[in-house]
């Protein structure tokens, strides 16, 4: 009888596994009880969608069209050298500076320019040029020059008296020779 029990016993627990389950005839084994050299096919009612996977697409052969990238023009006086034709030489502007002014309210405009040439020329710059910032002209105040460590000059200075609140996007330098240089060109 203790044999009898214990094959219910054994018998009642397998039913009880097997249709936790699922219906055993319909059903299909985990795939970690398939033995690695099983050929079953496990066949289910549940389709899964396929995992969507990036394919490389090979570009395509053949002559390259380049695209055309605009370049900005290039402003003379700034990004080249002008010519001034009345003096017969080439002058440049290197930058603009501002300063505490020497009365309240007023801002020092120190204009760089160069390249290096005599002494004369600068000072006709300096004689024949003006700020304008929209309808205000203003006249320089003085002119100066920079010595640099080799003891040579590196570039001339107009300096220009202008209220603290200039707007330098409305300023040009213009020279008597017909030539308006913009500063809100210049590089930061």
């Amino acid at each position: 009888m203790k044999k009898s029990i214990g094959s219910v016993f054994f018998v009642f627990t397998l039913l009880t596994v097997l249709t936790g389950c699922g219906d055993v005839s319909t059903s299909a084994p985990p795939t970690a009880i398939l033995p690695l050299t099983s050929t079953a096919t496990i066949s289910s009612t549940n389709t899964v969608a396929p995992i969507p996977t990036n394919t490389l697409t090979p570009k395509p052969t053949g002559t390259a069209t380049a695209i055309p990238t605009e370049t900005p023009p290039l402003i003379p006086g700034i990004d080249e050298p002008v010519t001034l034709e009345e003096r017969g030489f080439k002058f440049l502007i290197l930058g603009v500076d501002l300063e505490v002014g020497q009365e309240a309210g007023h801002t020092d405009l120190i204009l760089k320019y160069g390249p290096p040439f005599d002494i004369k020329d600068a000072e006709w710059i300096a004689g024949n040029s003006q700020l304008t910032c929209g309808a205000t002209s203003y006249p320089p105040r003085s002119m100066g020059f920079f010595v640099g460590e080799a003891g040579r000059i590196e570039h001339f200075r107009l300096i220009f008296d202008v209220p603290e609140d200039i707007n330098l996007l409305e300023c040009k330098l213009q020279v008597t020779d017909g030539i308006e240089i913009p500063l809100a060109s210049l590089p930061e």
